[in-house]
């Protein structure tokens, strides 16, 4: 049996579906880039965390395996 699909019609609603997929990724980003202040956070200074934060450092990551 033949599909009564054209490919004309496939491949424009697959063109349609990639255009809303890609206004739907950039909405929400667009929302975290206005309120985390994007990229204006990225000119910031890194946060120190002192070592009772609950953040893990560098020296906590040591191994004691003998």
């Amino acid at each position: 049996m033949k599909s009564t699909t054209s490919p004309l019609k496939l491949t424009t609603v697959a063109g349609l579906g990639l255009i809303v997929l890609g206004i739907g990724l950039n909405v929400p980003f667009a929302i975290l880039g206005a309120t985390f202040g994007y990229p204006d956070i990225l000119r910031q200074p890194a946060a120190v965390h002192s070592a009772g934060s609950g953040t893990p450092s560098a020296s906590h990551n040591t191994s004691h395996c003998a």
